[in-house]
């Protein structure tokens, strides 16, 4: 019988320590999700913006202020990396884009030497219409983030790129946008 109860009550233990691990795990993201969201919002706050959308990136967050047309992407200090802050003008952004970035990693082998390709990042890229270096806004990092979080990165990437691109004012045939307040 005690043969049994051994066996029984140690995958017990470890069912519970497992439980216990993945239930602290899921709290610790949550709240620095709830965190970076504060810092995006007190930020937005300072800067006298109030988000109509936001998203958490797993390290950084982005917020729009759709009135005051403005973006804002905050992602903080990690390491060695410095804290990232941009403000960036609606008015200011001539197209958005989603930048996949992929590198090749070359297998030498006796036998085959061929080249694997992997997805190092997912941005998304904003170009300026006034002369202004385009940024890139980084959702997907492989070496910070999950496999499993880079396909709903890569959404939400590409979802933030079709609603900036629908504010950005078009430019027709030399012809500036003008906006009419009723």
């Amino acid at each position: 019988m005690e043969v049994i109860i051994v066996p029984i009550v140690l995958l017990a233990v470890i069912a519970a320590v497992s439980v216990f691990l993945v239930r602290s795990e899921k709290k610790q993201r949550h709240r620095q999700k709830h965190q970076l969201l504060a810092q995006l919002r007190q930020l937005g706050h300072e800067k006298q913006l109030r988000f109509s959308s936001e998203a958490y990136l797993k390290n950084a967050a982005i917020g729009l202020d759709g009135i005051n047309r403005t973006l804002l992407y905050y992602e903080p200090a990690v390491n060695d990396s410095p804290e990232k802050i941009m403000e960036i003008h609606l008015d200011e952004v001539q197209h958005c884009s989603t930048k996949h970035v992929s590198r090749s990693i070359y297998a030498h082998d006796t036998q085959i030497n061929k080249s694997e390709t992997f997805l190092e990042s997912i941005c998304l890229r904003i170009t300026f219409n006034n002369g202004r270096s385009a940024e890139e806004l980084v959702f997907f990092k492989s070496t910070r983030d999950g496999l499993y979080e880079m396909k709903e990165l890569g959404k939400t990437c590409s979802r933030w790129e079709s609603s900036l691109n629908k504010l950005i004012p078009k430019k027709v045939a030399g012809i500036k946008p003008m906006l009419v307040v009723k």
